[in-house]
């Protein structure tokens, strides 16, 4: 099944590069979640052992503009499915579009078992793309279990601050209480994916602002800080020396001599 990302097409080429990248081998520790080769992360299952036969396939995802996916998962090699997804707020306008999705498994028997994912991506008429992936991992019901971070991360903004007037440029600086996978600020009406934890907010308009954070951990667990509002002022035109007229100097006038 073909799934569409609406608007326009145009973007497609470009987001050939930003969104895919090689393939690369499933790599995870403990119970961290596997970003694979598409772009698609796997917060369940992943390379462990779980105690129970029911497991939930929970990922995410990230679809661009105008893009054609198909996504499918093979489980132990005979067993396929679909894997549906559906954009988080798909009325804005992004490059980029976070998406999620969950599949119940059937119910596993113990002992090892394999999860390959397949995406296919449209990116023109002629350029199709295909990407696999396989994670492995285990059911032993007398495993013990283990402690699943539930904990979302802590966010303080050191800058911009409550009340504080900045001319033009904004630095918007955060301290992190752990690692994460995206950084979003929402600013006023408008939402943007972080480039790095720290940067410089730029084409403010005059007046106040209102901005708040999201930050999700490796775990999957979204945190947010309060809204910061803020004040955005032009730039005090330096003064510039009135000038000054000069008169012309007139010729002195010379008595003419007598007799002349």
């Amino acid at each position: 099944m073909i799934q569409k990302v609406t608007w326009a097409t145009a973007f497609a080429l470009l987001l050939a590069g930003l969104l895919l990248v090689s393939v690369q081998p499933v790599m995870a520790g403990s119970i961290d979640p596997i970003r694979l080769s598409d772009d698609v992360t796997v917060f369940s299952p992943v390379n462990t052992t779980y105690n129970t036969q029911n497991i939930l396939l929970n990922y995410t995802f990230a679809c661009g503009l105008g893009m054609h996916y198909s996504l499918n998962y093979t489980l132990d090699g005979n067993i396929t499915g679909l894997m549906p997804y559906s954009v988080i707020n798909p009325k804005e306008l992004h490059v980029v579009y976070s998406s999620k999705g969950q599949v119940q498994l059937p119910e596993l028997s113990e002992g090892p078992h394999s999860l390959t994912i397949y995406l296919q991506a449209v990116f023109g008429e002629n350029d199709i793309r295909s990407y696999v992936d396989t994670i492995y991992f285990n059911i032993d019901t007398d495993a013990p279990d283990f402690a699943l971070d539930s904990t979302p991360p802590n966010i303080t903004i050191q800058s911009p601050q409550t009340n504080q007037t900045y001319i033009t440029t904004v630095p918007l600086t955060l301290i992190l209480s752990e690692p994460v996978t995206q950084l979003i600020v929402y600013l006023d009406t408008n939402k943007t994916i972080l480039p790095a934890q720290n940067t410089t907010l730029t084409g403010l308009t005059v007046g106040t602002h209102k901005l708040t954070v999201e930050a999700v951990d490796l775990a999957g667990n979204p945190g947010y800080t309060n809204y910061v509002q803020f004040n955005v002022i032009q730039p005090t035109p330096t003064p510039q020396p009135t000038p000054t007229s000069i008169e012309p100097i007139k010729p002195a006038h010379r008595p003419s001599k007598s007799g002349d």
